[in-house]
């Protein structure tokens, strides 16, 4: 078993943030040029496992803004796949 397998969407989006040392806040604000209306307690919701974020590829900008994509050339390594996969599957 994975060990990300281990943990929900909202443990895993709260556990990525903390270790990047980003906010509810800073997350929202890096998320608003992709969706403008993003309010931290969007964030706040998602990690509580209120509800998941509606499209993959909002995922993708979360996990972006996480710095869990590959910069060089925008593919999700196997971390980030499984992140955008639970998300869908929970």
């Amino acid at each position: 078993m994975d060990v990300l397998e281990e943990y929900t969407f909202a443990e895993l989006l709260r556990q990525f943030r903390v270790r990047e040392g980003v906010s509810q806040q800073e997350l929202a604000d890096q998320l608003k040029e992709y969706r403008p209306k993003m309010h931290r307690n969007t964030i706040g919701a998602w990690e509580r496992g209120d509800y998941l974020p509606e499209t993959t590829e909002l995922i993708r900008k979360i996990a972006e803004a996480l710095l869990l994509l590959v910069q060089t050339n925008g593919h999700l390594p196997e971390r980030s796949k499984r992140f955008c996969e639970m998300s869908h599957n929970r």
